[in-house]
């Protein structure tokens, strides 16, 4: 299996991704929350890269059928009805909705990626299930979403344990230098998920505005199976055998 990780969005080349097995990973909070809302029974998660999109996408619908959720530059937007944090997600609120969700880093990151053959997304949560639905495949790229184009370490480091959880298929020679920082990352953190998640700058942040909830919540491994997919604009829950 040859594996190719971008660190941040800023790192991707035109038609870079086209045509290939995409992994989306934002740990804090986008890929976290989309499989929670997902896990809760929103129908659908539709990913969009501002915030007119999706105030045109949400439209005249009644807002139970579609609800707007997301955030800009950290902070809740206003008229939305969900911000971006996965403890929001709650069946009673978001059960059978269509959500159209724009986020500084995760939503851009998927619409980046949208002309992959395959979108799935990936979080600690769901670090093992996303690698057994990819483990029988010859070429995979891993997208860090990162922060406002730089390199957020809780995504690395969440690549590095997927890359870790595919080790036995993987060659080092088929990884790359990327690849082998997030794998580097992995080992040298170990399992101490929230400690990391915590010193990161977007973990700091959250502390700051109140959310410190949410960092353990996304530092949870594997407490997860859902895969959650793009197919045809909108994120789907899958399920890995």
């Amino acid at each position: 299996m040859k594996v190719s990780l971008f660190p941040a969005l800023r790192d991707l080349g035109r038609g870079s991704l086209q045509g290939r097995v995409v992994v989306v990973i934002d740990v804090l909070r986008f890929t976290s929350t989309v499989i929670a809302a997902l896990e809760a029974g929103a129908k659908e998660i539709i990913p969009v890269q501002d915030v007119e999109t999706a105030s045109k996408l949400a439209g005249p619908a009644p807002r139970r059928a579609k609800l707007l959720a997301g955030e800009k530059k950290g902070e809740p937007i206003e008229g939305f009805d969900l911000f971006n944090s996965p403890l929001e997600f709650e069946p009673e609120r978001v059960g059978g909705a269509t959500i159209i969700m724009s986020t500084s880093n995760g939503s851009r990151a998927v619409v980046a990626a949208s002309r992959a053959s395959r979108l799935l997304i990936c979080a600690i949560n769901n670090i093992s299930a996303v690698a057994r639905e990819i483990e029988d495949l010859d070429n995979v790229s891993i997208l860090c979403s990162g922060s406002d184009g730089e390199i957020a370490i809780e995504d690395l480091y969440c690549g590095g344990l997927l890359i870790e959880a595919l080790k036995s298929r993987i060659a080092h020679d088929d990884l790359g230098d990327a690849g082998l920082s997030a794998l580097m990352l992995a080992r040298y953190a170990g399992s101490d998920t929230e400690k990391l998640l915590r010193l990161s700058r977007r973990g700091k942040d959250l502390v700051i505005a109140g959310y410190e909830e949410d960092i353990i919540y996304c530092s949870k491994k594997d407490m997860s199976v859902a895969v959650p997919e793009l197919k045809r604009g909108a994120l789907r829950l899958g399920l890995s055998a």
